[in-house]
């Protein structure tokens, strides 16, 4: 019996927005930290999971591509929600090796794309965006690796355009954080109020992200695991 174990960053926890993992069917132990990049997330599960073999999906990528983002583009707040970025993807892909080569022994290790949609209007987010997912599967051959393609389901179920909305300090992510523990359906609120559709800002779930990312988990390993493997 192989046990699945989900150690993620903010999506994960859903402090800033809506958490997928309570809408998950698949049994699984899981874990988020908010702000933590690929390196940090295997470096978390390594402390959390000590003892711990099976299943691990490490949930991470999010926040080293918005560094990235933020700093190429200089936006106002970045240096607020971002951290300082590896030299180049080389350099970011070498650091997360190292982190989470030691997980290979006791785990059968699933990386994710980024669970971003496309902002056809913006063409350098895309075009970054999809540079990372390219890093992301080049690790994942390394480490020998599955992929869960989360970005392709984020994708599957929205709009081809979005605004180009994102936070634009911390404080503003405090904010909808307050919003959305306080008032009732302010998740879909804000979604509507920023032209948006499976987000509250561009980057964190509302609740019907959340479906969509839980789905595509369940999916994933529904139509993965190898034949006779339960949980």
């Amino acid at each position: 019996m192989d046990e699945l174990y989900i150690v993620g960053d903010s999506m994960t926890r859903g402090y800033f927005g809506i958490p997928y993992t309570p809408l998950l069917k698949t049994p699984c132990t899981w874990k988020g930290y908010d702000g933590a990049t690929l390196s940090e997330t295997a470096l978390n599960a390594s402390r959390v999971l000590r003892k711990k073999k099976g299943i691990l999906l490490l949930a991470g990528g999010t926040n080293d591509f918005l560094s990235d983002f933020y700093r190429r583009n200089n936006l106002r707040g970045a240096e607020e929600l971002t951290k300082p970025q590896a030299e180049d993807t080389e350099h970011w892909q070498h650091v997360a090796l190292e982190s989470i080569r030691p997980l290979q022994e006791r785990f059968h290790l699933v990386l994710t794309t980024l669970p971003l949609i496309s902002r056809s209007h913006l063409e350098e987010f895309n075009t970054l965006r999809d540079s990372w997912d390219r890093t992301i599967r080049d690790l994942a051959v390394k480490l020998n690796a599955q992929v869960l393609d989360l970005g392709g389901a984020m994708r599957a179920h929205t709009r081809q355009t979005e605004s180009m909305y994102f936070p634009s300090s911390a404080a503003s992510l405090i904010d909808d954080t307050r919003r959305i523990r306080e008032e009732e359906h302010s998740d879909l609120i804000l979604t509507k109020e920023r032209s948006l559709s499976l987000t509250i800002d561009g980057i964190h779930l509302n609740r019907r992200g959340a479906a969509v990312i839980a789905g595509a988990v369940d999916a994933f390993f529904t139509d993965t695991l190898p034949a006779g493997t339960t949980f």
